[in-house]
Order: structure tokens, then sequence, then C-alpha cells
């Protein structure tokens, strides 16, 4: 997953995946949580990263795929 946090001496909003398996619920806190599922388009197309992946038969096992997208994913 990806965290979206303020960081208020920049005056904007920075993203760093970080490891979910290990993420306690408090502390996302006041962050923006963005997960792999809520990258795909209302009308189903997929983001860049996500069609990239596919492209590119570049998929791991269930667990692991996920996490390459969001360590991939570049959130502006």
């Amino acid at each position: 997953m990806v965290l979206g946090e303020l960081d208020s001496a920049a005056n904007r909003i920075t993203y760093r995946a970080v490891n979910s398996c290990i993420r306690f619920l408090p502390t996302l806190d006041g962050k923006e949580l963005i997960t792999v599922e809520s990258l795909q388009q209302p009308s189903g197309e997929l983001h860049p990263v996500q069609q990239s992946m596919v492209d590119n038969h570049a998929s791991q096992c269930g667990f692991c795929t996920p996490g390459f997208v969001m360590s991939l994913l570049r959130c502006t």
C-alpha cells in the first residue's frame, strides 16, 4: 500500500510505499491510504502501472504482485 502524508514544511503531500503486513491500524490516522484495488478506474481501465505489469507478464504470486505495483506507483 502507499501512504500519503502531509509534509507541512513543504506544504504538500508526500507518498511512500509501506509494508501493509506489519502496519498497525492506528498509524494510519490522518493519512491517505492507497491500495492496489483503488488504482483501477470506475470504467474498469487499469492504472498504467497495472497495465504495464499485464503487458509484460510481470506477475508473481498474489501477495507479491500488488506490492510491486504499489512500489512502482508514482503519485503526483
